[in-house]
């Protein structure tokens, strides 16, 4: 008797040390969004001792472009030479891009033995010369907020409810204009230095300026009376 007596007791201190982690199910787990990635390509071929693209190579782009890359910010575009290295080549895609709307700092070059080697099929070499484009675009499945489970208020656990911050999370979700930026954020441009020090030392001085006004609202003109054929006065006159 004593000994089951002492197993009730070394249960319930077990039980009493389990981290509350573990105890979670899915209702009360944190709302998270997942973040899913795909990787599509495309090869350009360029003639021999040509810089720039032939009308259906373009046509054939701009295709690949509306299939893959419908919202052109959510993308991280790679362009890999093959057959040789050119300058005019990089720029004549670069173009393109831009035209249809992908930012510079969204592109890289790189090298194609370097390029997604562990994530994509390799290419087959061909003998001929030319880029290939490799599209790296991000989705976002926001979590599901429809799970009641839990009501709201019930403290039993001292426990949010179960959908707790899950709204926000989805918010952010639908509304980040580039789904990679969740996993890792990109670096910040440069900035002057001594202007922002200059900031915080007025502020330490309780000498900010104030606000630049802009105030948009305008004098109104003195509209033109003009005679209808009936002799009315219009356009503003009085009555």
């Amino acid at each position: 008797m004593q000994t089951f007596k002492l197993r009730l007791a070394l249960l319930a201190f077990l039980a009493g040390c389990t981290p509350e982690v573990a105890e979670w199910t899915p209702a009360e787990s944190p709302k998270v969004n997942k973040i899913e990635r795909t990787v599509f390509m495309h090869t350009i071929h360029y003639p021999a001792h040509e810089n720039k693209m032939g009308e259906g190579e373009k046509k054939a782009l701009i295709k690949f472009l509306n299939l893959n890359a419908p919202s052109p910010a959510a993308v991280n575009i790679t362009l890999v030479e093959f057959g040789g290295h050119s300058e005019k080549r990089i720029k004549d895609i670069m173009r393109e891009l831009v035209k249809y709307g992908i930012a510079y700092d969204t592109v890289t070059i790189d090298a194609e033995e370097r390029v997604h080697k562990s994530k994509t099929k390799s290419r087959t070499k061909s003998t001929g010369s030319g880029v290939e484009v490799v599209i790296e675009r991000y989705l976002v499945i926001p979590p599901a907020c429809g799970d009641f489970s839990q009501p709201i208020g019930d403290a039993r656990q001292a426990q949010v409810y179960s959908n707790y911050g899950c709204s926000d999370m989805a918010n952010l979700g639908m509304m980040v204009a580039n789904p990679r930026d969740l996993i890792k954020g990109r670096t910040l441009g440069s900035s002057d230095g001594t202007v922002i020090a200059a900031g915080v030392d007025r502020y330490r001085k309780d000498k900010v300026k104030d606000l630049i006004d802009t105030s948009t609202t305008t004098t109104p003109t003195t509209p033109t009376s003009t005679n209808s054929p009936t002799g009315a006065t219009s356009a503003g006159g009085s009555y």
